[in-house]
């Protein structure tokens, strides 16, 4: 199954590649029809989960047509060409300097393709202009004037654009230092193939490009790093996740937390919304010492963001109209509401966990603490 991001950047690396094809007349008519119908096939694939359910009269869950009425929106052209101008110019010099080299040198690679008479005209350099472009339009599209997609999802794809286009660079460089260091120094260069300083410059590049991603975004982010992201969960509670499915046992647990752990329970374990919890169970039945939690696992996650994240913008939320606003919106997406069901939950745990000798943290860090309930769940199993 193809994700519908996925299949939207098919499409578009389609696109860039006939656009480019076009361009460089270097396809034959049959070509270019084999790779249209194809990168359109594969994007139709990607949709048709979704398509398949329109048909069957599946109506839009009430966080997707939200999203959709709040972010697909696009403004003026004006506006636009002004927020891309105005970004460019804020960005920090050695990205600018980043990108003025790479888009240069690949604008001339095309124009030099498109231009040439004779041999191959190889369609690389002109399809990773236009596919880098695109996909930084959509990535800095919230930035710009208009918002298309999430920019979290589409930042992997950005990425792979610009280390492609950024080695395609650099080959191109490499090979015009060979081309006026032999024409020059024939007698102490002719010795060093073309290959071999293309392998030494292949693996220099990409370990200077480690170095420089791991420096730029850190593997362990802090808290207020992660937020700044504006991700829909901590990495942390995904890591719990992978702990609890390996270390207890099957279908025996349940985690009560927002409502993305409800697919990483699927198939493995329970799920019970957090929201839900803190209205069905008072303060009061926490610091009742025979009260048990009627949820009938043996285990129990509780998880509490000691700081909430803020998923949704100020924007979003205002945009977001009434008749689509329920639980999730209220007390997930909405960074007060989240807040509030957070401390709630924090102090519900920390007075459960007075007056009850069966919970413990089972996991801390800087923004998110689990506890874990262990009781006999077999009173609540009807036989």
């Amino acid at each position: 199954m193809i994700h519908s991001y996925g299949a939207l950047m098919l499409v578009i690396g389609t696109g860039a590649l006939l656009v480019a094809a076009f361009i460089n007349r270097c396809l034959k008519a049959k070509d270019f029809l084999w790779l249209l119908v194809t990168g359109l096939l594969g994007g139709l694939i990607g949709a048709m989960p979704i398509m398949i359910g329109l048909l069957q009269g599946t109506q839009w869950h009430i966080m997707s047509t939200s999203w959709i009425e709040s972010n697909l929106k696009i403004e003026s052209l004006p506006t636009v060409a002004l927020g891309f101008i105005r970004m460019f110019f804020d960005m920090p010099v050695y990205g600018m300097v980043l990108c003025l080299s790479v888009g240069f040198v690949l604008l001339a690679a095309s124009i030099k393709n498109c231009l040439a008479k004779t041999g191959k005209r190889p369609l690389w350099d002109a399809a990773l202009l236009v596919m880098t472009v695109l996909v930084a339009m959509l990535y800095y599209g919230p930035q710009i004037g208009f918002s298309l997609l999430d920019p979290s999802r589409v930042t992997m794809f950005f990425t792979i654009c610009m280390v492609i286009a950024a080695a395609r660079c650099l080959m191109h460089v490499i090979d015009k230092i060979r081309f006026v260091a032999v024409k020059f120094r024939k007698d102490s260069l002719g010795i060093m193939q073309k290959k071999k300083i293309q392998s030494i410059a292949g693996v220099l590049f990409v370990t200077i490009f480690c170095f420089v991603w791991l420096w730029l975004f850190p593997l362990q982010l802090t808290a207020k790093e992660e937020i700044h992201m504006r991700p829909i969960e901590y990495d942390s509670a995904v890591g719990v996740y992978f702990m609890v499915k390996r270390d207890f046992p099957l279908y025996n647990w349940t985690l009560v937390a927002p409502v993305e752990q409800y697919q990483e329970a699927l198939g493995y374990g329970y799920h019970y919304e957090l929201w839900l919890f803190s209205e069905d169970f008072s303060i009061v039945d926490a610091m009742n010492p025979n009260f048990d939690v009627p949820i009938p696992t043996e285990f129990i996650f509780i998880y509490v963001e000691k700081i909430p994240l803020r998923i949704w913008t100020e924007n979003e939320l205002s945009t977001t109209q009434d008749r689509f606003k329920g639980p999730t919106e209220i007390y997930y997406r909405d960074s007060a509401g989240r807040a509030k069901l957070e401390n709630h939950m924090l102090a519900w745990c920390e007075a459960y966990k007075k007056c009850h000798d069966n919970m413990v943290v089972y996991y801390e860090d800087d923004a998110l603490r689990v506890y874990k309930i262990e009781h006999d769940p077999t009173k609540y199993i009807s036989h």
